[in-house]
């Protein structure tokens, strides 16, 4: 991949990396190809990475507000290691309940010596509850109601759960569970992505 691609893309969504970030989402990148190859970790094609992966990801992180996330159903780490490397600042905890995806989310911190991620291996409502989030965040994971159902106790009386949706999200929202309610609707821009992409922000009133 090509640096000035990256980096011509990032500009776009006016993300302002330095040069180590970028390397380390060089690398980043370059590890997922390699594990994808023999273990499936994600169905996307090489030549989409970039714009339904990475940018995808970063394309949220103008609307998080907190000091830690829990990323539910990471997959390959998305869109947990993007944002953990852009955000140095904030805590990113990323649970997955296949184990493979894990064990290639450990490498990744290794290799990239990424200080702010902790991987768990678990399924989402196993999790301990005795140190909630200010947000919980999801990608391509479940639908709204079935989210919020799966991560209750998972957030700090003020936080946000933040679901990464397409279009579709609206028929979602319109079965919030009682005492949820939707406090922002953004539509996402990404680079290189035709797709409707939205992030739905929602908060428990009761």
């Amino acid at each position: 991949m090509e640096l000035n691609h990256l980096i011509s893309h990032l500009q776009t969504c006016k993300i302002c990396l330095s040069p180590e970030q970028m390397e380390q989402l060089k690398k980043y990148l370059t590890l997922l190809l390699k594990w994808n190859k023999a273990f499936n970790l994600t169905a996307i094609g090489e030549k989409e990475f970039l714009p339904k992966h990475i940018l995808d990801s970063l394309s949220v992180a103008q609307y998080l507000d907190g000091e830690s996330f829990v990323d539910v159903g990471t997959g390959a780490g998305l869109p947990g290691i993007p944002l953990a490397i852009h955000l140095p600042q904030i805590q990113f905890t990323l649970v997955d309940s296949n184990s493979k995806k894990i064990r290639f989310i450990r490498q990744v911190i290794s290799e990239l010596d990424i200080k702010n991620v902790q991987p768990i291996h678990a399924r989402i409502e196993a999790l301990d509850k005795s140190a909630p989030f200010d947000g919980v965040i999801s990608r391509a994971f479940a639908s709204i109601p079935k989210m919020l159902s799966l991560c209750e106790g998972l957030l700090k009386p003020q936080g946000l759960y933040y679901a990464m949706k397409a279009k579709l999200a609206d028929q979602e929202v319109e079965k919030l569970p009682d005492g949820y309610q939707m406090v922002n609707n953004y539509t996402l821009m990404v680079p290189g992505l035709a797709a409707d992409r939205r992030l739905v922000c929602i908060k428990k009133i009761q």
